[in-house]
């Protein structure tokens, strides 16, 4: 018996950059190897929690390079700025057409005694559906 659940767990893969973590520095996750994604429309979710300290500032940045050599590595979308003002806990989703086989995530964090919680994970659809 065939669900839209299960139809996106067939046609989807989703893969996680970042676990849920708590940054008090920038981050930077290690590359992804999106081979096996088809047809470069992918999508990313940002879950983030309310930042805390005084003048908190956190971009969050989706970025491609067509191999895993750091230097490579360019903007292909970007989150919302998240700031200990404006923050608040929530998930962001964009969407983005990958031209480049892998892709990582760059966050940066500024401001004093600043800490934010976050989970990143990218998907898109399979080449094949089995």
């Amino acid at each position: 018996m065939s669900s839209r659940l299960n139809d996106a767990k067939v046609l989807y893969k989703t893969m996680a950059i970042t676990p849920t973590v708590a940054i008090a520095t920038s981050i930077t996750s290690p590359a992804l190897d999106m081979a096996t994604v088809g047809n470069n429309q992918c999508f990313a979710e940002m879950l983030v929690g309310v930042p805390t300290g005084t003048e908190t500032v956190f971009i969050g940045n989706i970025q491609e390079s067509p191999n895993t050599t750091a230097a490579s590595f360019t903007n292909v979308t970007a989150f919302s700025t998240v700031t200990s003002s404006t923050g608040a806990n929530g998930v962001q989703l964009v969407s983005f057409q990958r031209k480049e086989r892998f892709l990582r995530f760059s966050g940066t964090i500024t401001g004093t005694t600043c800490n934010i919680s976050l989970a990143v994970s990218v998907g898109g659809q399979k080449n094949e559906v089995t």
